[in-house]
């Protein structure tokens, strides 16, 4: 009965081996690169030792790079230029955009970071989520009594602010009585409470931060409506807000909230007249 046994073995064996010679021979090229081993090379004469490599090997070459979908333009609004830390950094050092900024903030910056914007973001989508605002404000959110279309059909063109009594003081349409100009900016940069630049999470593609922002037309000028004995003025007010940023000297640090001085309001000041 063992030997039975062993001889079925044997022939199993046998037949498995020549199945797979044959398979080996049928498929020649496919087995570029190949060394036989002595046993199979008794039962395969004809095929030489070692088989060259003819074609490369699919593990060695690289794998082919995608093309963008979007290239971006000269002209690209959201164009991304790769963020490149300069040798000397200094955070107390204005921006480019600082030259047109007279409040501290920068609305408009060609050299936004949206490059590295985008990594930090990926690191804190969380903390951006969390700080991210409504789509649309308006004075229909944040002033009382005054509606969007009543705050952007405040007309001033025939305010001077001159201290002499004239009919300046006493015309126009409706408004505030210390004429200034309200936007709702989305900041790129801006000066913190220590004078140090920061670059603003403002990206309309994940994240927003506005804020409302009053500059006095005419600071220091008189107010609109008082007799000029009152000696009035037009004084700028500044709110601090806490805003999500980072340091553009040191990315690494990652994404944080920091104070920010922005202009808020424009008020009329009577001073003591004793």
């Amino acid at each position: 009965m063992m030997r039975v046994w062993l001889i079925e073995i044997s022939v199993f064996l046998f037949l498995l081996h020549c199945t797979v010679v044959i398979f080996a021979e049928a498929n020649f090229g496919k087995y570029e690169g190949y060394k036989l081993h002595p046993y199979e090379r008794h039962y395969n004469a004809s095929v030489p030792d070692y088989i060259p490599r003819t074609t490369p090997n699919p593990i060695d070459e690289p794998e082919p790079v995608a093309e963008p979908h979007h290239k971006p333009g000269k002209h690209d609004k959201y164009a991304q230029k790769p963020y490149e830390k300069p040798a000397y950094c200094d955070s107390r050092t204005p921006p480019i955009c600082a030259k047109d900024a007279p409040f501290g903030y920068c609305s408009i910056d060609e050299e936004y970071p949206f490059e590295l914007l985008n990594k930090l973001l990926g690191e804190s989508i969380f903390l951006a989520r969390q700080y991210s605002d409504l789509k649309d404000q308006s004075a229909q959110d944040l002033v009382n009594e005054v509606s969007k279309k009543q705050e952007e059909s405040f007309d001033y063109s025939f305010y001077t602010g001159a201290f002499t009594f004239d009919t300046t003081h006493w015309i126009g349409p409706e408004g505030y009585i210390c004429p200034s100009d309200v936007a709702y900016e989305r900041p790129l940069r801006a000066v913190n409470a220590n004078g140090e630049w920061r670059v603003i999470v403002n990206d309309p593609s994940h994240c927003t931060q506005t804020q409302r922002v009053e500059i006095c037309r005419n600071p220091e000028g008189a107010c609109r409506l008082l007799a000029p004995c009152y000696k009035s003025r037009c004084i700028q007010k500044f709110a601090s807000h806490r805003i999500l940023s980072f340091d553009p000297c040191h990315p690494e640090k990652g994404l944080f909230i920091d104070s920010f001085r922005l202009p808020s309001a424009c008020s009329c000041h009577i001073p003591s007249l004793h």
